[in-house]
């Protein structure tokens, strides 16, 4: 695109994050706005061992004449053509050797909620990880937490790679993890609210983990029941080195419990009760490269406006990391904290009761 200024002219441009605008009695009467465009592939993709399939984002960066968000929009901007691509695969490497290959596959979702980008359909890559039992929690995983993972790829003659390690399983402590271990959110000698403290220890390649904690419940109007739910960030805590075990822990204070729920959820007269499923905590863990994109990328809140761009990937751009989650799905309030969320200031009118205490007066029977 070439834009054309009549003398004198007035020039702005951006310096270190700092818009400057030069004013010259006599200046160039042609300003190159698009440099010349350059093939770059764009690469994304975030493995998670207990997941069977795995997905690979292959894209290309677009430049053209006018509004870049009205290309955005178009699909061919961003995807390659089936013949641009000559090589697609993941690889699996254990202790520096290429052990098995999976070619990517081509597949089209859809579902892609409307946004600045193509949607609602887009052509992804996947491949179908290899089955394997962990012995230490006896769950089936799709992918070697002892091993490497490499993208490969060729694309118009290209070469473009990228690795990660995977995110390991953690251990949660028992206490937290085992569900006959009731929560109790309010003070031991009943004297308003208290805590309930969750422990985990970190495992290799886990670099940030982030907790949310969970409500579950059934909301009942006559004849109608609707499964519904309240999710809430607990926090995030980054281990000091991703190699080495490190105690975590993280707080939900009573207070913060109730008010939670009382802002999310609306007193209505027209609910008969809404009993009450369980209290869930999921915890998701971020690899070191996906740590480091994911801080790289947060909204900027100072007033330093340049950061260093951030890629893994060599021959291109984008991320290709490592994820994992684990969770402790029904843990119950002990009686103190149910009657509170029952009957207490903050929550008394949201019609709560509990299904598995037969007889009781907070009985939904």
């Amino acid at each position: 695109m070439t834009l054309t200024f009549h003398e004198p002219c007035i020039v702005p441009f951006r310096s270190s994050g700092i818009l400057v605008t030069l004013l010259s009695a006599s200046c160039s009467t042609d300003l190159e706005i698009n440099a010349p465009y350059k093939e770059t592939t764009v690469v994304y993709a975030l493995f998670n061992m207990s997941e069977d399939t795995h997905y690979v984002k292959i894209n290309r960066a677009f430049q053209g004449e006018g509004n870049a968000l009205d290309y955005a929009q178009i699909s061919d901007s961003s995807e390659y053509g089936a013949e641009d691509i000559e090589l697609a695969e993941v690889v699996r490497i254990s202790n520096g050797v290429e052990v098995a290959s999976f070619p990517l596959q081509p597949i089209t979702v859809t579902g892609r909620e409307p946004g600045t980008f193509y949607g609602p359909e887009q052509r992804l890559y996947y491949f179908v990880g290899t089955p394997q039992t962990l012995p230490i929690i006896n769950t089936t995983v799709y992918l070697d937490p002892a091993s490497e993972y490499k993208v490969r790829l060729r694309v118009k003659g290209q070469d473009i790679s990228a690795s990660t390690v995977v995110v390991n399983d953690f251990t949660i402590a028992q206490n937290d993890f085992n569900l006959d271990n009731e929560v109790n959110l309010m003070a031991p000698t009943g004297g308003g609210y208290g805590q309930y403290e969750f422990n985990w220890t970190s495992r290799t390649h886990g670099k940030r983990y982030v907790v949310r904690w969970r409500v579950r419940y059934d909301e009942v109007r006559g004849q109608d029941t609707i499964p519904k739910e309240v999710m809430q960030d607990l926090g995030s805590k980054v281990a000091l080195n991703s190699s080495q075990p490190e105690t975590m822990a993280l707080i939900l204070p009573g207070a913060t419990f109730y008010s939670t729920l009382a802002s999310r959820i609306p007193v209505d007269a027209s609910v008969d009760k809404r009993i009450f499923k369980g209290l869930d905590f999921l915890v998701t863990v971020a690899s070191d490269e996906f740590h480091t994109y994911l801080n790289l990328t947060q909204p900027i809140s100072g007033i330093i406006e340049d950061r260093p761009s951030y890629t893994n990937v060599d021959g291109g751009l984008g991320i290709v990391a490592s994820r994992y989650t684990k969770s402790v799905i029904g843990k119950r309030l002990n009686p103190n904290s149910f009657i509170e969320l029952a009957t207490g200031a903050e929550t008394g009118q949201l019609n709560f009761c509990f299904g598995t205490i037969p007889g009781s007066v907070y009985s939904c029977n």
